[in-house]
């Protein structure tokens, strides 16, 4: 709407047993972000902020369930993205809000800030 924007996304992962009889759990993701795009001269500005939650099914080493795999995170996303002529330069940091990482021991795993950066050239 005018200069303001939602981006919904979502994906799914399917993962194959390997050669060792291992299979990483299934995984899952949906995010939405809200965004508002803004132009100064020649360079466009896309600020974005949102959630992410993800989902991912226990790994697998035979028919043995693994633990300390699998599990859910709830994230806060923040970002920037930066157009001029062909490239794109992204910015992005997801603090988790809520998880849980299917362990009884909150010290042992975590969901940890992610910082990510990106360089894409259009053509």
């Amino acid at each position: 709407y005018g200069r303001m924007g939602l981006n919904t996304e979502g994906g799914y992962r399917y993962n194959l047993t390997n050669s060792n009889d291992y299979k990483t759990g299934n995984q899952w993701h949906v995010s939405s972000q809200l965004f508002y795009w803004q132009k100064i001269k020649s360079i466009s500005l896309l600020p974005n902020a949102g959630l992410l939650f993800e989902q991912g099914e226990k790994n697998k080493d035979g028919s043995e369930l693994q633990t300390y795999t699998g599990g859910s995170a709830l994230l806060a996303t923040a970002g920037m993205e930066i157009y001029f002529k062909k490239f794109t330069m992204g910015f992005n940091f997801k603090k988790p809000i809520q998880q849980n990482l299917n362990n009884d021991d909150a010290a042992y795993v975590q969901a940890r800030t992610r910082i990510s950066a990106s360089l894409t050239y259009n053509f």
